[in-house]
């Protein structure tokens, strides 16, 4: 069975960014992974992912919008990769197109090649009528990448292992909240590496967890030391009366805020204070309780 035998037609779906509220690398594994415990937190910032029947076979990938630049193209982009392994393991012919407009900056520590990913996992499996869509899309999901399962149902998720070991936690109270992106990419590998480098500089067992963050994400001392642009984000969103916080690895950095009236208030002094920085980027958010989601679909006859 291919996909172009099934109706819908024309999918279009919602993939969110996430947050981390909070990051602590426990150390580094003997297979070289790094044992974190933090906490996805989804936000309605997000991609568009359309999924449309293709006369080819295979799967066909193209990314646009205002940042696509540096996304790959092709069977190289990770929602790309999800098609093509979905249809493997449930022995479906896939005759897909996938075009993804970027809302979402890479290398910015907001999840969002992951969370496409995820979107079409879901979007296939319905369309393939996959059983037991959960589990299977669960395992999955991992082998991508480990911040992948989470956007299957987003919202607030503790995470241990390496990412892939989720438990739901309490959504914030402060539920609104400043995004800054400082158009700085940083490489998750750095800046694991980095750590990894402290640590054995510092004569220290791979547990210990040099330096620590005040505000709950180990890689801000290692980012904002690296990148002034950083860390004049993150002065800028404490100017404003928020208390800032890395995503991720970096580099955008956020603060949450009591209500959509001081978060709005707040915003404009941080675009005030950030407007030195060339192409930095600022939006206000707010917290989601789900994950990707199917926006609108045409159906075919």
């Amino acid at each position: 069975m291919s996909l172009s035998d099934r109706a819908p037609v024309r999918e279009i779906w919602r993939a969110p960014a996430k947050i981390n509220l909070w990051l602590e690398i426990i150390g580094r594994r003997p297979d070289g992974y790094h044992e974190i415990d933090t906490c996805y937190q989804a936000i309605d910032l997000a991609d568009t992912v359309v999924l449309e029947p293709s006369e080819r076979p295979g799967v066909t990938c193209r990314v646009q919008g205002p940042f696509a630049e540096g996304v790959p193209d092709g069977p190289e982009n990770l929602a790309a990769r999800a098609a093509l392994l979905l249809a493997e393991r449930t022995g479906h012919e896939p005759r897909v197109a996938i075009t993804i407009v970027k809302e979402i900056p890479a290398g910015a520590g907001l999840g969002g090649g992951s969370s496409d990913a995820a979107a079409v996992l879901v979007a296939l499996a319905r369309r393939f009528a996959v059983p037991d869509p959960g589990d299977t899309l669960v395992e999955l999901a991992a082998e991508l990448g480990a911040d992948v399962p989470f956007f299957l149902e987003g919202g607030t998720q503790r995470a241990t292992g390496i990412g892939e070991r989720l438990e739901g936690a309490p959504i914030p109270i402060e539920r609104w909240g400043i995004l800054v992106w400082p158009r700085v990419t940083v490489s998750t590998r750095w800046a694991y590496g980095e750590h990894d480098r402290l640590v054995r500089s510092r004569g220290r067992a791979t547990s210990a967890n040099p330096p620590r963050s005040a505000s709950g994400n180990d890689f801000e001392p290692l980012v904002y030391g690296r990148w002034p642009a950083v860390a004049r984000v993150a002065e800028a969103l404490r100017e404003a009366g928020g208390e800032p916080r890395l995503s991720g690895s970096g580099s955008a950095v956020y603060a949450l805020l009591g209500s959509a009236v001081s978060r709005d208030a707040a915003l404009d002094d941080v675009r005030k204070a950030i407007a030195g920085l060339d192409g930095a980027r600022s939006w206000p958010f707010e917290l989601v309780d789900g994950g990707v989601w199917r926006q609108d679909v045409e159906e075919g006859g």
